[in-house]
């Protein structure tokens, strides 16, 4: 992949260069191409980036290669803020609008228009009016404003300072300059002269970054243990030789997982049977439990039944259980207090059998068969 408009593609922070016009055009040639733009960024999408700047210093141009770049902004997974460094102007506002942070320079424009094209009826061409839509959506999506407020700055053709578009809600965030940079140009007098004007202070801006990442590759050449001015080839060799010690250290990592996994599911191993031996147990202790039970339940039943039978509590089968219960808890307590309780039930009558002389009649033998009914009792 060759990167045309990000500075430094290897950064954690990667910054990509919209600073000039978008598109083709056939005064200017060549400016930021859509397509290129879109395979750049998501090229950097794929590589891990903490978050990748858009700087944009731009006349605007056209709206096709425009949505190719807000497309990749949009979609991209890395985070992607727009930063206005100067103008954005037409098609390069659209841009501008979707960051997902929106920073712009306290000296910076935004201007926002209709599409136009000098072959076509600006009213009635259902072409513009897709673009025109297309451009109204972007706007109204991170303004909060209608549709129709957005139509009719479009109309006028809008010039908004930072300030101003931070009240509109065209921005997030305003970037104090130094004032020694500062342009002093201003928009209202040529699109293109302010665009200069702008990227001369971007120019001087990605003079330092470059410079920056000069630095930086000094720190890298130094803890590889080369000289600073090591060559390209040399830094290539010395980043191979780290490679091949973190694949050497990975490869040892990916065999102490392995035995790490394999231990791990002996250890499984060895719990399922301890599981298994533990249920066993249990299923044993419940049914000697079980048993146990039930033998108490019989000895209770069978002795709190010969009480009954003796008399000493009620023979019925309520009264019996509700012993038999208790005798259960407390066999040793309930059989003394069973044994102490008195038994009622009544001895066998015997009957004398005494030979009684026939009574004389009337009082005399009323009286004497009375005397042998008391006796008889």
């Amino acid at each position: 992949m060759i990167f045309q408009y990000t500075i430094d593609e290897s950064a954690e922070e990667p910054i990509m260069l919209i600073n000039k016009h978008i598109g083709m055009d056939a005064e200017d040639g060549e400016g930021i191409m859509g397509a290129q733009f879109q395979a750049e960024l998501l090229a950097l999408d794929t590589m891990g980036k903490k978050r990748i700047q858009v700087w944009i210093n731009s006349p605007g141009g056209g709206v096709m290669d425009g949505m190719n770049i807000r497309s990749a902004i949009l979609k991209s997974n890395t985070k992607v803020d727009t930063y206005c460094v100067g103008i954005a102007a037409s098609e390069a506002a659209n841009i501008f609008q979707t960051g997902r942070k929106r920073i712009m320079a306290d000296y910076a424009y935004m201007m926002i228009h209709n599409p136009y094209h000098p072959t076509l009826d600006q009213s009635e061409n259902a072409a513009l009016k897709a673009f025109r839509d297309s451009i109204a959506t972007t706007l109204c999506s991170r303004s909060g404003k209608t549709p129709e407020e957005v139509e009719a700055m479009m109309n006028k053709e809008t010039w908004m300072s930072s300030a101003e578009c931070f009240g509109h809600g065209f921005c997030d965030e305003i970037e104090v300059s130094n004032q020694l940079n500062k342009p002093r140009a201003t928009p209202q007098v040529s699109v293109k002269s302010a665009w200069s004007e702008y990227n001369n202070v971007l120019n001087k801006i990605v003079n330092q970054v470059k410079q920056n990442t000069m630095a930086t590759m000094s720190k890298v050449t130094a803890k590889l243990n080369l000289t600073p001015d090591a060559n390209e080839d040399s830094i290539l060799k010395g980043i191979e030789q780290i490679e091949n010690r973190a694949a050497d250290a990975e490869t040892k990592l990916a065999t102490a997982k392995q035995e790490l996994e394999a231990e791990k599911a002996k250890l499984v191993e060895t719990q399922n049977k301890v599981t298994e031996l533990e249920s066993k147990v249990t299923e044993a202790e419940n049914k000697e439990k079980e048993a146990t039970e039930a033998a108490a339940k019989v000895a209770a039943t069978t002795e709190v039944t010969n009480h009954a039978k003796v008399g000493r509590i009620k023979n019925d089968k309520d009264t019996i259980d509700a012993w038999v219960n208790k005798y259960i808890v407390d066999p040793e307590g309930i059989k003394a207090m069973l044994e102490a309780i008195p038994m009622n039930k009544t001895a066998p009558s015997i009957v004398d059998k005494i030979e009684v002389a026939p009574a004389t009649a009337g009082v005399a033998g009323i009286m004497m068969e009375i005397a042998n009914k008391n006796k008889q009792l």
